[in-house]
């Protein structure tokens, strides 16, 4: 099974509303794939956790670039949901024929996810 593709709700700019994206759930070995086609660029990931009794761990991980140092670990409890801004440089991979361009967002729990994700560009 393929990574779950993510398509960003993009925010045009600062005032001004958009409606919140939709979650899609992470597939459960390969996780989601984020595009951040921009060099630099900001976004909002949101992470929602279907389970309502056990809690999720997303686990953005770290890009190839220069900038990607460690991953980023977020748990979130059971029928929540959890925001988190990304600067996409640290976790963007630079190479890869599916992943580069992407932010690879994976849950800890491969035999049944209860992650999921959707994601906002910020201006």
């Amino acid at each position: 099974m393929a990574a779950t593709a993510i398509t960003p709700t993009a925010l045009t700019g600062f005032n001004k509303a958009a409606a919140l994206p939709a979650t899609a759930a992470v597939a459960a070995n390969e996780g989601a794939l984020i595009a951040f086609s921009k060099a630099d660029q900001k976004g909002l990931i949101i992470l929602e956790n279907s389970d309502a009794t056990d809690t999720a761990t997303a686990i953005i991980t770290k890009g190839d670039a220069l900038q990607g140092t460690t991953d980023l670990s977020i748990t979130i409890q059971p029928s929540a949901t959890a925001v988190v801004a990304i600067e996409s440089m640290k976790y963007k991979y630079m190479t890869g024929a599916t992943t580069k361009g992407k932010v690879l967002v994976k849950d800890t729990d491969t035999t049944a996810t209860t992650l999921k994700v959707a994601a906002v560009y910020l201006p």
